[in-house]
């Protein structure tokens, strides 16, 4: 029997401002996001964000899958307040903070029914409203006025309509206008930015409940509304290709670990908490 090489791969980015962030190789088959969570796990790492997705891809130049949609644990937020419609994102690295991972299994049972159905959470649960006061701190609350925001990526004095957009800045943060740049790199003249209908999540919410799903980064020129269940928002089925883990994961001691991430499979990992990002 022969001895079977198992190792784990780490990039680092040249980009100062990832300095403390080590990037995994990015999964080889199509993963839906409890599985995309797993193997960031697996690999001592916490499935990277939007703006860490689009950091890689500039300096990754089309490598190790950096051009594929990528799966991150950016999360969109949909509800309702005092009638009007808002958006917030939130990326927190800490699975016991981050809505998307830490309610990843009950996102993909919400999402896999047929017809389809959101993962719906009350307005007055304790994690949301956490989550909603670190992002109103982080001005990443914004009224959206419709399903796609069409933004022009050319560079007028220094910036565009794309990376001046604040929709597109809570998700990228400081990496959406090298981002812009990037995509006028490969010819693209427009950056998407895909949200649900505003009418659709009065209707599913109706101003009790928010409606949590997954930012993707998509192969193209947009950020994609993503699913817990598929690697976009239309329908059930395949998955994403492009997991990766992004930060390392620190050991915690036993009596210090705060949350334990239960997979449908019985597949168990252990959740500890991790650094903020810098």
């Amino acid at each position: 029997m022969a001895l079977k090489e198992t190792r784990i791969v780490k990039y680092e980015l040249e980009n100062p401002a990832f300095a403390d962030v080590e990037f995994t190789e990015s999964s080889k088959n199509y993963r839906i996001l409890p599985k995309a969570v797993q193997f960031a796990m697996g690999q001592k790492a916490v499935l990277q964000s939007a703006r860490e997705a689009a950091a890689f891809r500039i300096e990754a130049d089309k490598a190790d899958g950096a051009d594929l949609c990528q799966a991150t644990r950016t999360g969109s937020i949909y509800f309702i307040k005092d009638g009007k419609k808002y958006i917030a994102v939130d990326d927190h690295p800490d699975p016991n903070q981050n809505i998307v991972i830490s309610r990843v299994q009950e996102g993909y049972n919400a999402n896999r029914v047929s017809p389809f159905s959101e993962l719906f959470v009350p307005l007055n649960d304790e994690q949301l409203n956490e989550l909603l006061n670190r992002a109103e701190k982080a001005d990443r609350i914004h009224q959206f006025p419709s399903k796609c925001l069409e933004l022009a990526l050319e560079d007028v004095n220094g910036s565009s309509e794309f990376g001046k957009n604040s929709i597109a800045r809570s998700l990228l943060g400081d990496m959406v206008e090298p981002y812009a740049t990037f995509l006028r790199g490969r010819k693209c003249k427009t950056g998407y930015v895909f949200l649900l209908d505003p009418n659709y999540v009065e209707a599913q919410t109706k101003g009790q409940t928010a409606i949590v799903r997954p930012a993707g980064l998509g192969g193209g020129s947009y950020i994609d509304i993503g699913s817990f269940g598929t690697g976009n928002q239309f329908g059930n089925g395949g998955g994403v290709r492009g997991v990766r883990g992004a930060r390392e994961w620190p050991e915690v001691p036993e009596d210090k670990r705060t949350y334990k991430l239960v997979f449908q499979d019985n597949e168990t990992f252990e959740v500890h908490r991790v650094r903020s990002a810098v």
